[in-house]
Protein backbone atom coordinates (compact mmCIF):
# COMPACT_ATOMS: atom_id res chain seq x y z
CA UNK A 1 0.00 0.00 0.00
CA UNK A 2 2.75 2.50 0.90
CA UNK A 3 4.43 1.93 -2.45
CA UNK A 4 1.15 2.75 -4.23
CA UNK A 5 0.70 5.96 -2.25
CA UNK A 6 4.31 6.92 -2.90
CA UNK A 7 3.81 6.20 -6.61
CA UNK A 8 0.78 8.50 -6.74
CA UNK A 9 2.60 11.29 -4.91
CA UNK A 10 5.59 10.97 -7.22
CA UNK A 11 3.36 10.99 -10.31
CA UNK A 12 1.59 14.23 -9.36
CA UNK A 13 4.67 15.75 -7.72
CA UNK A 14 5.67 18.20 -10.44
CA UNK A 15 4.00 21.26 -11.95
CA UNK A 16 3.41 19.94 -15.48
CA UNK A 17 1.90 16.68 -14.28
CA UNK A 18 -0.23 18.41 -11.69
CA UNK A 19 -1.49 20.91 -14.27
CA UNK A 20 -2.35 18.17 -16.74
CA UNK A 21 -4.07 16.11 -14.04
CA UNK A 22 -6.11 19.11 -12.84
CA UNK A 23 -7.08 19.92 -16.43
CA UNK A 24 -8.46 16.41 -16.92
CA UNK A 25 -10.29 16.46 -13.59
CA UNK A 26 -11.92 19.84 -14.15
CA UNK A 27 -12.89 19.18 -17.78
CA UNK A 28 -16.62 18.90 -18.30
CA UNK A 29 -16.14 15.91 -20.59
CA UNK A 30 -13.45 13.47 -21.61
CA UNK A 31 -10.34 15.33 -22.67
CA UNK A 32 -8.59 14.79 -25.98
CA UNK A 33 -4.80 14.45 -25.71
CA UNK A 34 -4.32 16.99 -28.53
CA UNK A 35 -6.36 19.55 -26.60
CA UNK A 36 -4.25 18.87 -23.51
CA UNK A 37 -1.01 19.39 -25.44
CA UNK A 38 -2.22 22.64 -26.94
CA UNK A 39 -3.75 24.01 -23.75
CA UNK A 40 -0.71 23.23 -21.59
CA UNK A 41 1.88 23.87 -24.30
CA UNK A 42 3.44 20.43 -23.99
CA UNK A 43 5.31 18.48 -26.60
CA UNK A 44 3.74 15.26 -27.80
CA UNK A 45 6.35 13.25 -25.87
CA UNK A 46 5.87 15.26 -22.66
CA UNK A 47 2.12 14.86 -22.85
CA UNK A 48 2.16 11.12 -23.45
CA UNK A 49 4.84 10.51 -20.82
CA UNK A 50 2.77 12.35 -18.23
CA UNK A 51 -0.47 10.66 -19.30
CA UNK A 52 1.23 7.28 -19.16
CA UNK A 53 2.34 7.94 -15.59
CA UNK A 54 -1.13 9.09 -14.54
CA UNK A 55 -2.66 5.98 -16.13
CA UNK A 56 -0.07 3.77 -14.44
CA UNK A 57 -0.89 5.36 -11.07
CA UNK A 58 -4.60 4.69 -11.67
CA UNK A 59 -5.58 8.37 -11.66
CA UNK A 60 -6.82 8.62 -15.26
CA UNK A 61 -7.91 6.22 -17.96
CA UNK A 62 -7.97 6.39 -21.71
CA UNK A 63 -11.13 5.48 -23.57
CA UNK A 64 -10.53 2.48 -25.81
CA UNK A 65 -9.57 3.34 -29.40
CA UNK A 66 -9.62 7.09 -28.76
CA UNK A 67 -7.32 9.86 -27.54
CA UNK A 68 -9.80 10.81 -24.82
CA UNK A 69 -8.80 10.66 -21.16
CA UNK A 70 -11.01 10.82 -18.10
CA UNK A 71 -10.39 10.86 -14.37
CA UNK A 72 -10.96 7.66 -12.38
CA UNK A 73 -12.76 7.40 -9.05
CA UNK A 74 -9.34 7.18 -7.35
CA UNK A 75 -8.23 10.22 -9.32
CA UNK A 76 -11.18 12.26 -8.03
CA UNK A 77 -10.33 11.39 -4.45
CA UNK A 78 -6.64 12.21 -4.99
CA UNK A 79 -7.69 15.51 -6.60
CA UNK A 80 -9.79 16.34 -3.53
CA UNK A 81 -6.79 15.59 -1.32
CA UNK A 82 -4.57 17.83 -3.45
CA UNK A 83 -7.17 20.60 -3.16
CA UNK A 84 -7.06 20.26 0.63
CA UNK A 85 -3.27 20.44 0.60
CA UNK A 86 -3.48 23.61 -1.49
CA UNK A 87 -5.93 25.12 1.01
CA UNK A 88 -3.68 24.11 3.91
CA UNK A 89 -0.68 25.65 2.18
CA UNK A 90 -2.58 28.88 1.60
CA UNK A 91 -2.97 28.94 5.40
CA UNK A 92 0.69 28.16 6.13
CA UNK A 93 1.43 31.50 7.80
CA UNK A 94 -1.37 31.15 10.39
CA UNK A 95 -0.33 27.51 10.86
CA UNK A 96 3.23 28.64 11.63
CA UNK A 97 1.82 31.05 14.22
CA UNK A 98 -0.14 28.19 15.78
CA UNK A 99 3.05 26.10 15.94
CA UNK A 100 4.72 28.93 17.84
CA UNK A 101 1.79 29.17 20.26
CA UNK A 102 1.87 25.41 20.79
CA UNK A 103 5.52 25.60 21.77
CA UNK A 104 4.54 27.71 24.77
CA UNK A 105 3.17 26.07 27.91
CA UNK A 106 1.82 29.41 29.09
CA UNK A 107 -1.32 29.52 26.92
CA UNK A 108 -4.21 27.47 28.38
CA UNK A 109 -6.07 24.97 26.20
CA UNK A 110 -9.25 27.05 25.94
CA UNK A 111 -7.34 30.13 24.80
CA UNK A 112 -5.36 28.07 22.28
CA UNK A 113 -8.57 26.83 20.67
CA UNK A 114 -9.94 30.38 20.51
CA UNK A 115 -6.72 31.65 18.95
CA UNK A 116 -6.70 28.80 16.43
CA UNK A 117 -10.32 29.56 15.52
CA UNK A 118 -9.35 33.16 14.84
CA UNK A 119 -6.17 32.35 12.91
CA UNK A 120 -7.57 29.61 10.66
CA UNK A 121 -10.43 31.11 8.67
CA UNK A 122 -11.10 28.02 6.54
CA UNK A 123 -13.64 25.90 8.43
CA UNK A 124 -12.46 22.60 6.98
CA UNK A 125 -8.79 23.22 7.79
CA UNK A 126 -9.74 24.32 11.32
CA UNK A 127 -11.82 21.16 11.83
CA UNK A 128 -9.05 18.93 10.49
CA UNK A 129 -6.46 20.63 12.67
CA UNK A 130 -8.53 20.45 15.85
CA UNK A 131 -9.51 16.81 15.26
CA UNK A 132 -5.90 15.81 14.64
CA UNK A 133 -4.61 17.43 17.80
CA UNK A 134 -4.64 14.90 20.66
CA UNK A 135 -1.93 17.26 21.92
CA UNK A 136 -4.70 19.43 23.36
CA UNK A 137 -5.74 16.67 25.73
CA UNK A 138 -2.43 17.04 27.56
CA UNK A 139 -2.55 20.82 27.82
CA UNK A 140 -3.74 23.07 30.63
Amino acid sequence: MANSVAKILIKVGNEKTLSLFKTIVTAEQNTDSRDLREKLKLTRKQCYTILSGLVEAGLVKRKINTRHYFVTALGRIVYDSISRIEIAYSNHIPLKAIDSINMSDEVPKKERIEIISELIKNEEIRRIYLQARPYFANQK
